[in-house]
């Protein structure tokens, strides 16, 4: 791999910019472009003043209402691709509209965005005097929300963007015409565990035979209108996304 040296003539000052070549696209956070698409596990990205992580291939964002602000402030404070190194070395000040604040940190002296500030003073001018205090919660706790599980995450409170379905909005018998005790509507495909089902005719769900390893997860993929039981709930297929019923559950324990 080769490296190239360019000098940047900013006012009176020379910045040294050192590019490892060849130069790829940073790929090491995949961003969604919107709630429901797949994601990369375990990465994390910024979303307005909300952050994300992708959680069992999901996204699960914080859900905090964002202020009006210029579009700057949602801005990174250096916006980069590739193995680039910009040695300069300047105090300067950036707002986050994750934690709502402008701080200082170190400039490189290169790919600078719109969202950056000589002064914090400058800085709160322009993006803190719209920003509304923020939510907190006890690190550690968790909960649900409708439909949507929560976790709270350096004091914000993260959460799974389903779109919750009530039980008025569920059709009166999915099922009419089918079998006693059938289980799913014939074609519908969703995942169970680590495995696809499909539904066969009889309403009963026929699935691969995969070794899951861990505790089961919580379904969340599906096809097309699919509709199927879990325990007592009712689920419906919603853009490739279960969408369930939260009903409790009474288990009866065999003897």
């Amino acid at each position: 791999m080769t490296a190239s040296v360019y000098l940047l003539l900013m006012g009176s000052l020379m910045v040294m910019v050192l590019v490892q070549e060849p130069v790829w696209a940073d790929t090491a956070i995949q961003v969604p472009s919107d709630a429901k698409s797949r994601c990369l596990e375990g990465s994390s990205w910024s979303q307005d003043c909300n952050t994300c992580r992708c959680i069992n291939g999901l996204a699960a964002c914080t859900k905090r209402l964002c202020p009006d602000l210029p579009p700057q402030c949602y801005l990174p404070s250096v916006s980069l691709t590739g193995n680039i190194h910009c040695t300069a070395h300047f105090k300067m000040w950036s707002f986050s509209a994750v934690r709502g604040e402008c701080y200082e940190f170190i400039y490189g002296g290169c790919g600078g965005t719109d969202n950056l500030y000589g002064t914090r003073a400058a800085c709160e001018a322009t993006c803190l005097k719209q920003s509304p205090p923020q939510e907190e919660c006890v690190p550690g706790t968790s909960w649900s929300n409708g439909c949507n599980s929560c976790f709270c995450s350096e004091g914000r409170a993260v959460c799974t963007l389903r779109a919750c379905l009530t039980d008025g909005e569920a059709p009166s018998d999915p099922f009419a015409g089918l079998p006693p005790g059938a289980e799913c509507v014939p074609g519908s495909r969703f995942y169970e565990n680590c495995n696809w089902c499909t539904c066969m005719k009889g309403g009963r769900p026929r699935c691969t035979l995969r070794g899951c390893h861990g505790p089961a997860r919580e379904v969340t993929e599906c096809e097309g209108d699919a509709v199927w039981r879990k325990d007592c709930n009712l689920c419906h297929c919603r853009e490739g996304v279960s969408v369930c019923t939260k009903k409790a559950c009474y288990v009866k324990v065999r003897k």
